[in-house]
């Protein structure tokens, strides 16, 4: 379970903070997305990410999650999960900026 919220904190930052600054029409070099390397240690290209968690329904598990209303919260975090589920799937492993 701690994995599938590491994953969930990671991919609100990011999605949060893309549409974000993408909104206010910043500039995005000031802040620093999470690394995710494939197996071989070679750093995940984020286009790859967005794609991957587009397709894996992220955005819109974290949508249903966010707008669930009573009694639909478990059902909306269910589907979060298999969305993150999804995107672990894919063997990423995650790195702080510190580490590249």
């Amino acid at each position: 379970m701690t994995l599938h919220l590491n994953v969930f904190v990671c991919l609100v930052a990011i999605i949060g903070w893309s549409m974000h600054l993408e909104a206010a029409g910043e500039e995005t070099a000031q802040f620093e997305k999470p690394i995710w390397l494939y197996k071989d240690g070679r750093q995940v290209p984020q286009e790859t990410l967005e794609t991957i968690s587009i397709n894996c329904g992220i955005e819109d598990a974290m949508n249903r999650v966010a707008n669930a209303k009573d009694g639909e919260f478990e059902a909306a975090f269910e589907a979060l999960l298999a969305a993150s589920e999804c995107f672990n799937a894919y063997g990423f492993k995650q790195v702080s900026t510190e580490e590249k």
